[in-house]
């Protein structure tokens, strides 16, 4: 690819015009080391041309690659599996800033080499140390407890409960729940082979044998779900006790945070029926709905409320969690904050206003609380780290 050629994307992706064909494109010759020469150059002439005209390149370049080392550029991640520390050659961390947040974002992360914060605005940032989450969560079988390995994924029910990797944790029991906490995901295989991802602060409960042409499961918080077919077994989710979802065979996200004001379920593929727990005889919108893949449903936790069916959500925007993102676009500053809080194990507090701010980017979930804190900085967003309190001022 010539130089002109990927002067061509960067410009088109920096100004928000480029088509998802294009960033394929894009995505593929970022990912070729052959192509980092001609990046190099393509990317100097893009950031002189962007505004970094009174900043060393090769300085710029040598402070990205410290701050995005636990960037990775394929978007094929593991679900849950934390990212591993992969070193890359510098040029093509620089390129991944691009993707991530465009050459705009590098922009200020470098820019602390010439200017500071006003005082106070970004205090206790770098001492902070919050790691990003992993792999934690607690199985309950009867009335046993089990912490399971932060060095596993997940885990699968039959006759016993092993994890994925075939070693054995326990006898399956009668009835069993799998919840993570604040900092924590898993995963999971139902007896029947449904498999389920929880986030973090999220819970999954069955039992260990389904009987009798019956798949009954409960969960909390946000479980994605790709339900084993069997027309002779009904599987229906309750959720949180607002709500029951009615599947033949299907995947789902499920967003339950009792805290967020409403549970949103969005189906990718299959059909679902949504029955609220209490209905509303003089609206017939808030009886039961059926969802068509790519619709999600909005239910408010006052079950008086209608039910809202979205016809065109943004499934990536939705699975972001799931894949190992932080898919900020078009959330506000409470909205990202309830993700930290729940991904980093931290309690966010507000002093005055919140700043009226509307995000666009993403982040990889494995990068430390400071990256993040960093842009949002630069962003004009004002906070003190007191302990694992997050004060926006």
């Amino acid at each position: 690819m010539q130089t002109q050629t990927f002067e061509y994307y960067i410009d088109r992706y920096l100004q928000g015009s480029i088509t998802s064909e294009e960033l394929t494109v894009f995505r593929s010759f970022l990912q070729d080391p052959q192509n980092d020469e001609v990046l190099q150059q393509a990317m100097k002439n893009s950031w002189e041309e962007w505004g970094g005209h009174d900043l060393s390149f090769p300085d710029v370049l040598e402070n990205l690659e410290q701050k995005l080392k636990a960037e990775r550029m394929s978007r094929e991640l593991p679900s849950v599996k934390p990212l591993p520390l992969y070193r890359r050659s510098w040029v093509r961390y620089a390129a991944a800033a691009i993707l991530i947040a465009g050459i705009s974002t590098a922009i200020m992360l470098s820019a602390d080499r010439r200017t500071k914060s006003a005082p106070g605005a970004g205090a206790g940032i770098v001492s902070s140390g919050i790691l990003p989450g992993t792999n934690k969560a607690v199985l309950t079988v009867d009335d046993k407890q089990i912490d399971l390995s932060s060095d596993k994924t997940g885990i699968a029910v039959g006759a016993t409960i092993a994890y994925s990797d075939g070693e054995q944790l326990a006898d399956a029991g009668k009835m069993i729940k799998l919840a993570t906490p604040n900092g924590g995901q898993y995963q999971l295989t139902l007896p029947d082979g449904t498999k389920a991802w929880l986030n973090a602060a999220s819970s999954i409960s069955f039992p260990s044998v389904f009987n009798n042409g019956k798949r009954q499961i409960s969960v909390t918080g946000e479980v994605f779900l790709e339900v084993a077919q069997d027309r002779s077994s009904t599987f229906t989710v309750d959720i949180d006790g607002q709500s029951t979802v009615q599947v033949l065979g299907t995947s789902f996200n499920i967003n339950a945070y009792g805290d967020e004001g409403n549970i949103q379920t969005t189906l990718i593929n299959g059909s679902v029926k949504i029955v609220p727990a209490v209905t509303n005889e003089k609206t017939a919108t808030t009886t039961a709905v059926i969802l068509k893949p790519g619709q999600q449903a909005i239910q408010s936790i006052k079950a008086a409320e209608p039910i809202k069916i979205i016809n065109t959500p943004n499934p990536d925007q939705i699975l972001a969690w799931k894949n190992g993102i932080f898919e900020f676009n078009g959330a506000n500053l409470r909205q990202v904050m309830k993700q930290l809080e729940r991904w980093y194990n931290i309690r966010v507090e507000y002093s005055n206003n919140v700043p009226d701010i509307i995000f666009k980017g993403e982040f990889y979930r494995n990068v430390n609380l400071s990256d993040i804190l960093e842009v949002l900085t630069e962003m004009g967003v004002k906070f003190r780290m007191e302990g694992k309190t997050l004060k926006v001022l």
